[in-house]
């Protein structure tokens, strides 16, 4: 069963520092079955050679999971500027506390992730010891959580 759905995709240059650029394909995509957006720029080399799937699959199964296990409800994707103020590419995902045992409406916050952290621990390098320095998604999900029950408390 397919994890995702390609929504657009386009050719690009992608800055990754001060003197260097890579082309890539702009891909974004839409996880099943909740429809989280994401966008990824995937290098031409692993675009022509057919090669994303894998990568788009990876992703999308690791953003579902967040559905299942950190009260993710949607996101969408969004770009920022990262520590060496080159645009990146983001996944504002929609976390929801549920209030409804004791008839409030939902609270809802968003976590700012990097999707470079996506691809870190989808793949699971960063529980092989790679991919320093990016945050866990789950954590930054988990974080907002915390910061709604708080509020909801009162």
């Amino acid at each position: 069963m397919a994890a995702f759905t390609a929504l657009d995709s386009y050719a690009s240059t992608q800055v990754t520092s001060g003197t260097q650029v890579q082309d890539v394909e702009v891909v974004t995509s839409a996880t099943i079955p909740t429809g989280i957006q994401f966008t990824y720029a995937i290098p031409s080399s692993v675009w022509v050679n057919n090669d994303a799937d894998s990568t788009l699959t990876l992703m999308a199964e690791y953003l579902e999971s967040l559905v299942t296990d950190h009260h993710v409800t949607g996101g969408s994707p969004s770009q920022d500027f990262d520590t060496n103020n080159l645009l990146a590419d983001y996944v504002d995902l929609i976390v929801t506390y549920d209030r409804s045992a004791v008839g409030l409406g939902n609270l809802n916050g968003m976590a700012h992730v990097p999707i470079a952290s996506v691809v870190v621990f989808a793949s699971g390098a960063a529980a092989q010891g790679f991919g320093g320095g990016f945050a866990d998604p789950a954590g930054l999900v988990d974080d907002e959580y915390a910061r709604l029950a708080a509020l909801a408390q009162g």
